[in-house]
């Protein structure tokens, strides 16, 4: 893939080094003839022959015969434009042949298949932007097991994009640059044939001045034109790369889920009992030699150890433990500790710890505000006097998208109701 991707940039770049070259060759020779007349001046004055080679000023029915009167500098300045037109084809080509690729992909619910399903989805479907950046984040995944580095390579994959549509952008601004320089050429050339010699007649002062406003407006159009299609294209490209990171962030997400319910299967992290590091701590360690005694109380999760959430808003259900003496009874009374370990997020929308005594049915609940911070959130409780029994629940922060149909719908309701009214 590389190497065709070099290959193409080797190409475009050698075609538009071959294309400015012509267009300079054809700027040199519009200004040959003129040259020529201008030494022809010197010796003998030859006003017809001047009116002959620069165009006589009349009468303007075509655009054609507008462009004739610019001479040789306004064909070279029309090369320009052919030029920026074709770099432009070539660029919206790509892009409309990548949203047609990456369609399929971007309409996908990964969340009803399996990782393997998807990754033979993404293998099979046709190369795209959505698609390379796909098998990037899924190549990771496989080899590491984890989704740790994935924000930083979605950053450099669309910098790297992003990057490549500057090149683009880059050429077209040269083109448009050297497009007014054209025009800026032929205003001073016109001045100069007009001026040179000192045989002044109306005829030739009437011809050198069109020469120089001609040239200028052409170069001044063509530089306008290709401005403006070069802002219009950077406009579509950006939208183009939101939508690809906003779908791999969205990829990055059911990865994370795909990984907790994993953990939760394995008995790790996430069910209680502890972190994966405490369970290693204590298998490290070795057994007493008197068995501990059994504590009298035990704390248990009545709410779901993980939920989804959106950054900056409340779970949808609270965070509930429940007491339990020895014997199954429910405790009431007895302070539960709730700490944020991961995530930033606040308990009771004050603060990142709380205790909480058991109510009569020996239940402690909170409600359990997410943190900025995109991606899994921890919370531990525990009893006070017993780490041992820490419960360890995780949520799922996914980026607030506001939902723009609802003021459209209260604006709706408004009006309906003061309509009725």
């Amino acid at each position: 893939m590389k190497s065709t991707l070099s290959s193409k940039i080797s190409c475009r770049t050698t075609i538009v080094a071959v294309c400015a070259s012509v267009a300079f060759c054809l700027t040199a020779l519009s200004l040959a003839p003129a040259t020529a007349l201008a030494q022809t001046e010197l010796t003998a004055p030859a006003t017809a022959g001047t009116n002959a080679a620069m165009g006589q000023v009349g009468d303007i029915g075509t655009f054609w015969s507008l462009t004739k009167m610019g001479g040789g500098i306004s064909f070279a300045i029309f090369g320009i434009l052919a030029l920026g037109i074709f770099l432009i084809t070539l660029q919206i080509y790509e892009l409309t042949t990548d949203r047609s690729r990456g369609r399929q992909l971007l309409e996908t619910n990964y969340r009803q298949y399996s990782v393997n399903d998807v990754t033979r989805i993404v293998k099979n479907s046709p190369n795209s932007l959505i698609a390379r950046l796909y098998s990037v984040l899924l190549s990771i995944f496989h080899t590491t097991g984890n989704t740790n580095d994935f924000h930083d390579e979605i950053a450099n994959y669309i910098q790297l994009q992003q990057d490549r549509f500057g090149t683009f952008k880059s050429r077209l601004s040269f083109l448009s640059d050297t497009a007014g320089a054209l025009g800026l050429l032929g205003t001073v050339w016109g001045m100069f044939v007009t001026f040179f010699g000192g045989n002044l007649d109306s005829q030739r002062i009437l011809n050198g001045m069109g020469l120089a406003l001609v040239t200028t407006l052409i170069g001044l159009v063509v530089s306008m034109i290709l401005n403006f299609c070069a802002t219009e294209i950077f406009s579509v490209f950006n939208k183009r790369m939101e939508l690809v990171s906003t779908k791999a962030d969205e990829f990055r997400l059911w990865l994370m889920i795909v990984i907790h319910q994993r953990e939760r299967k394995s008995g790790t992290p996430l069910a209680g009992g502890g972190t994966s590091n405490n369970r290693k701590k204590e298998q490290a360690t070795p057994a007493p030699t008197k068995r501990a005694p059994v504590p009298s109380l035990q704390l248990q999760a009545v709410s779901d150890f993980q939920q989804d959430g959106v950054i900056g808003q409340i779970l949808s259900k609270p965070i509930i433990a429940l007491v339990e003496s020895s014997n199954g009874q429910k405790v009431a009374g007895v302070p539960v500790h709730f700490q944020v370990t991961q995530g930033g997020g606040l308990l009771a929308g004050k603060h990142s710890a709380a205790l909480v005594k058991t109510n009569k049915n020996g239940l402690a609940s909170l409600e359990w505000t997410m943190g900025q911070e995109v991606g899994a959130q921890r919370l531990a409780v525990f009893l006070p006097d017993d780490r041992g029994s820490q419960l360890e629940f995780a949520a799922l922060a996914q980026p607030f998208i506001p939902d723009l149909e609802k003021p459209a719908k209260a604006r709706a309701s408004r009006e309906k109701a003061m309509y009725v009214s």
